[in-house]
């Protein structure tokens, strides 16, 4: 048998995009959604927890994928971008 090459192994687990892309797609969903819900459905809110939700779901994958201080570090960052997600306007 012989060892797979770095283009084999990710073609095999599915690329990058499942790694990085999904939290921040869900974060953008549900950073979003919840907006639209606490704002009546303003669009400058609803693109404001979207963006929101994304950085936090980028920044809690970096945080998964590291150890020691920088998780410690980009795990504070993920869970500040969540708690701005939640602030209001009104």
């Amino acid at each position: 048998m012989r060892e797979l090459t770095d283009a084999e192994i990710l073609q095999v687990n599915g690329g990058a995009f499942p790694l990085i892309g999904v939290p921040i797609v869900i974060g953008a969903l549900t950073g979003g959604a919840s907006k639209a819900v606490s704002s009546d459905g303003n669009p400058g809110e609803i693109i404001f927890g979207a963006a929101m939700g994304a950085a936090a779901g980028f920044f809690g994958t970096v945080a998964a994928a590291t150890t020691g201080a920088v998780r410690a570090l980009y795990g504070t960052y993920s869970v500040a971008a969540g708690v701005v997600t939640t602030w209001s306007d009104s």
